[in-house]
């Protein structure tokens, strides 16, 4: 029997690991595996897993499309070997990545014997979506790429403002179903909204959001303060996605959430590797610039 994969895909900030998170404590009972995205050698994205049972595998050094030909394939074989009675596998892409070779490489002869791909997922993040679709052509993609369209974040703008979102997605793929991401949705109809459609066919191209928007990881062995990093995202407003944990002087430990101008720090634990890990993303960011500012921000813990 194949093992089922859902791919989740959506731009930066739009809600997809909240989306794991979600399946994986509502599906306790479920063996699934999880495939995620890292940028670097750093373990930053688990760190957001809140289910500690669940089978976490982090690829890393690049976008998931660039990497789908090569360490894909090797890691569902692996997933399937170490644990054959797998329900399901979440893969959840990069914001920055097109889905379309990661399901042209589950398609291919050397998985399709082994996994089925379910559904396509496009995490749509509602409230930025009409200020960025024009300047990140990415997202179109993304969405023309999936089975179905869920917007996030609905709970934070007007039934005007949704309406215009879900107007012009309509327009675009009047075919793909779209499904409110709030407190009553029933997670059992992300599946089904996708049955009474064949796989997606509607035109799309791929892309690579690479040129403008690059990268930053930042590690350190000090900590900093939350106030500190409030003031740096102030001073920084190319940064328009950022990620990761860090410990404070007073020694609390905390992750680190940032997108489109919108920072909080859930309460998180910092792995003894590093006490500061902070991945940014943006415009064009001056690697020199951000590690020297970010320098002179991080202390020695106080003593205690």
């Amino acid at each position: 029997m194949k093992t089922p994969i859902i791919l989740l895909t959506g731009f930066l900030g739009s809600g997809k690991t909240t989306l794991i998170n979600t399946i994986l404590n509502t599906y306790q009972d479920r063996k699934i595996s999880v495939i995620l995205n890292e940028f670097g050698d750093i373990k930053l994205e688990s760190h957001f897993i809140k289910n500690q049972e669940a089978d976490v595998i982090e690829l890393k050094n690049g976008c998931m499309c660039c990497l789908a030909k090569s360490d894909i394939p090797s890691t569902i074989q692996k997933i399937i070997d170490n644990t054959p009675n797998t329900n399901y596998i979440l893969i959840e892409a990069s914001g920055l990545s097109d889905p379309d070779p990661i399901k042209e490489t589950l398609s291919s002869p050397l998985l399709s014997p082994l996994v089925t791909l379910l559904t396509t997922i496009c995490v749509v993040d509602t409230p930025n979506f009409l200020a960025t679709i024009n300047k990140y052509p990415l997202i179109l993609s993304q969405a023309g790429d999936s089975d179905l369209l869920l917007f996030s974040k609905a709970e934070l703008i007007d039934s005007a403002t949704l309406s215009q979102v879900s107007t012009r997605l309509r327009h675009i793929l009047p075919l793909t179903p779209q499904l409110v991401w709030d407190k009553n949705l029933d997670l059992n109809r992300l599946i089904p909204a996708t049955e009474n459609f064949s796989p997606n066919t509607q035109v799309s191209s791929h892309h690579h959001q690479h040129d403008d928007l690059t990268s930053y990881l930042f590690t350190s062995a000090k900590t900093i303060s939350k106030k500190l990093l409030i003031e740096f995202f102030s001073q920084n407003p190319n940064i328009y996605r950022a990620k990761g944990y860090f410990t404070t002087p007073e020694g609390e430990e905390f992750l680190l959430q940032f997108v489109n101008g919108e920072l909080s720090f859930p309460q998180g634990s910092s792995p003894r590797d590093y006490t500061t890990a902070l991945l940014f993303l943006g415009e064009n960011l001056d690697e020199d610039k951000l590690n020297q500012q970010l320098t002179k921000l991080v202390t020695p813990s106080l003593p205690r």
